[in-house]
């Protein structure tokens, strides 16, 4: 924390203890009046609701069809971005004076009839159809291709990243995955390194294996860019599979030959595996039929000036634009993927928060530094939007004071509890617990993942940090009504019911862009040497 804390929080931001979960949970979080290095908040231009309500339904319109990369609906959202910023004041952050800056893409699009994955072992010989059994996971031109070998047992994806020595030798062999690499990518690394040439990823759980078949649909998207190095998708050719094929998977590993899947049955399965072995005599193999065609999508950005000498360094804020776009009809015949929640109402807060800023600017207490609206194309695919902007930036990565990222959220109350992700060894999340703290809320901390945009900048070394609210009782409300409205929220992700509800209560957005906006506000006004 930057500075001398004010009275009475000194040291306030060390005060943790570990969580069950491994993150770090903040401990008497008490109100304070000032913040980093003693600057004292000021005056603010209120977050106008009305903004994030009006983005927020434009952006989830049926019109738009699920803003999924490279199509049109994603164009019309660029062009609704574009004219925001130009609504506002702020200047085009692209070549040639545009909003814009286009991402060349490779579509691998899978064929079904020649998508198979064939599992040898002692009485055991079956193939497996795409779709129904497993999905080819993201990749790129040059992981969404046939492999083959011995199978060898991993464990999970944390497992690796903790206790690699457990490790057998991998050369040549499958790597047979328990769950999703998810947030734990690294170890798709790992596992190259010890010799492995594809993996299985056994997702033991039906309802999750559903939603990833739902969600993931027939095509995968890669940056068309050898200077672009992927934060999310894994360096391995891999596969997700299903639970008939995870029935078949696990039996080597836990001597059970028959029975017919359930979740119970699963979990039954899943509850005994051993640490990580050889599988001898089974095998693998993998073979993806697809076709290949060029996409464009396109990133947006836009840029307020800062005053004064400082405004040759920037704070960004960043917040995918993109989401699933057009799939399978569900029980209401609803085939359009809205992305209210994730992540219409991320960037309808950026556009709010950057409104405070512009209005704020033209009163005479702008920022020091230069604010940049950063709107990101192919988070879903796996952050490839934000790969390319950090290979190719247009503001100078180390020109960057900081990154805050808006996804994936929506409260349906006032929060008081955060989860926050990034290195907290950072000045900037210092920063957030402390803000945190000064309101009398509660955060808990974790290391960064490649959950969202902010990652890509993390891996750059720039600062970088996203928060979401998190469990807990909302402002005036008790458990058990807030978990009901959380549940309520959560329970539309990824489907095509997350969409945008008149009746949605705005009052926790606000909350959550006043929050980001003074989170900005304040590593403005962070001296120079407290910034690291």
């Amino acid at each position: 924390m930057g500075g001398t804390p004010a009275k009475g929080c000194a040291g306030m931001w060390r005060r943790w203890r570990p969580a069950a979960s491994g993150a770090l949970v903040a401990l008497g979080a008490a109100a304070c009046g000032t913040g980093p290095g003693g600057v004292a908040p000021q005056a603010a231009t209120p977050i106008d609701t009305m903004t994030i309500r009006a983005a927020a339904k434009f952006l989830a319109a049926d019109a738009l069809r699920g803003r999924r990369t490279g199509t049109e609906g994603e164009r019309l959202a660029a062009a609704y971005l574009a004219r925001e910023c130009q609504r506002l004041g702020f200047e085009p952050l692209f070549d040639a004076g545009s909003y814009y800056q286009p991402v060349p893409y490779g579509e691998t699009r899978l064929v079904a009839a020649g998508t198979t994955v064939r599992v040898r072992g002692p009485g055991v010989d079956t193939t497996f159809a795409y779709h129904e059994d497993f999905i080819p996971d993201v990749g790129t031109a040059a992981t969404l291709r046939d492999f083959g070998g011995p199978l060898a047992y991993v464990g999970r994806a944390q497992d690796i990243l903790f206790r690699r020595s457990d490790l057998p030798d991998l050369h040549g062999r499958v790597a047979l995955l328990r769950g999703e690499f998810g947030a734990n990518g690294a170890a798709a690394d790992t596992l190259r390194a010890r010799g492995a040439i594809g993996v299985l990823e056994v997702v033991d759980d039906a309802r999750r294996y559903r939603l990833f078949r739902q969600t993931r649909g027939p095509a995968r998207l890669h940056v068309d860019d050898p200077l672009v190095a992927p934060s999310f998708i894994p360096p391995l050719p891999s596969v997700l599979a299903g639970p008939r094929m995870t029935v078949t998977l696990y039996q080597p590993i836990t001597g059970v030959t028959h029975g017919s899947w359930n979740d119970a049955y699963l979990n039954g399965l899943a509850a005994g595996l051993p640490d990580p072995q050889l599988l001898d005599g089974w095998r693998a193999d993998v073979t993806i039929a697809a076709e290949q065609r060029a996409l464009q999508g396109m990133n947006v950005g836009c840029l307020l000036r800062g005053r004064g000498p400082a405004a040759d360094t920037a704070i960004a804020l960043t917040a995918h634009f993109d989401h699933l776009g057009t799939g399978a009809p569900n029980e209401r015949g609803d085939s359009i993927y809205n992305g209210f929640a994730d992540n219409a109402v991320g960037v309808a807060m950026s556009l709010a928060i950057g409104e405070a800023y512009a209005k704020d600017r033209a009163a005479g207490r702008g920022l020091r530094h230069s604010l940049l609206l950063l709107f990101f194309t192919g988070e879903e695919q796996g952050l490839l939007g934000a790969d390319y902007f950090v290979a190719r930036p247009r503001w100078p990565l180390q020109q960057l004071l900081g990154v805050v990222n808006l996804d994936g959220n929506a409260p349906a109350g006032r929060p008081r509890a955060w989860r926050v992700s990034g290195d907290d060894e950072t000045a900037l999340v210092r920063l957030v617990v402390d803000e945190v703290a000064r309101r009398g809320w509660t955060s808990a901390v974790a290391p960064p993942s490649p959950a969202s945009d902010h990652f890509a900048f993390v891996k750059r070394g720039v600062p970088a940090v996203f928060f979401v609210p998190s469990d807990g009782p909302y402002e005036g409300l008790d458990v058990t009504v807030s978990d009901s409205l959380r549940r309520a929220v959560w329970g539309h992700y990824h489907q095509p019911s997350d969409e945008y509800r008149e009746s949605f209560p705005f009052s926790g957005l606000e909350r959550y862009a006043a929050f980001a906006r003074d989170v900005v506000r304040r590593l403005d006004q962070l001296p120079r040497a407290a910034r690291r």
